[in-house]
């Protein structure tokens, strides 16, 4: 069921890619190309719907948004301490001075890191976020939502007769 709405959505999902990463290259998100590789997408049939699911590295969100939605204050957010210690140990980044106890200078290095990130932002130049995610998704065609629309309203039309 719906092999005609997947093939639109794997279409879909192809033009989603190729859109975020044209943006990540025009606002030189690019350091280590691991964001624009890390960018997947899926198509999975569910029990009366087929869904494209879109997978970005988890630090996307940072980068689209900033730190808008992050609580600030003297202490930042947890959800970005968080991450930030997940990106850390990700790229095995190592604070410069060592402690007795690793796993606790990883999370004083993350501690600071985020305040900074909460007080300043993730990239300067944007004042904020770069909204690359933001302007992909603008700039989808309603017309292509509307075909992949049209298109399973058929298949469930034929199902029916």
């Amino acid at each position: 069921m719906g092999e005609l709405t997947r093939k639109k959505l794997r279409v879909l999902g192809k033009i989603l890619k190729d859109d975020l990463k044209k943006q990540i290259n025009e606002k030189d998100l690019k350091a280590s190309n691991k964001l624009s590789k890390g960018i997947k997408y899926k198509t999975t049939e569910r029990k009366h719907a087929t869904v494209l699911s879109v997978y970005l590295p988890f630090y996307a969100e940072f980068l689209n948004d900033g730190t808008t939605g992050v609580k600030k204050g003297k202490k930042g957010s947890r959800d970005l301490f968080n991450a930030i210690l997940k990106w850390a140990k990700i790229k095995n980044i190592t604070p410069r001075y060592k402690k007795s106890n690793k796993e606790r200078s990883m999370k004083d290095m993350a501690y600071l890191i985020s305040r900074k990130i909460a007080k300043d932002g993730i990239v300067k130049r944007f004042n904020g976020g770069s909204k690359f995610i933001d302007i992909v998704l603008q700039d989808i065609s309603p017309q292509v939502l509307e075909e992949i629309a049209e298109t399973k309203r058929q298949e469930i039309l034929n199902e029916i007769e």
